[in-house]
């Protein structure tokens, strides 16, 4: 496996955040995050 190949990565999901209002972006993406990390039983990436 390359090195390239360890850190590749697919969209799962792409959310179509034009139609929330400013106040409501963040918590959607907080609450498909925590979705699709249960999903995948994946860790969160912390930086």
């Amino acid at each position: 496996m390359s090195r390239e190949d360890a850190f590749a990565f697919d969209e799962v999901e792409a959310v179509d955040v034009e139609e929330l209002s400013a106040y409501l972006v963040n918590p959607r993406l907080q609450e498909r995050l925590k979705h699709w990390c249960a999903e995948l039983d994946a860790g969160r990436v912390v930086a």
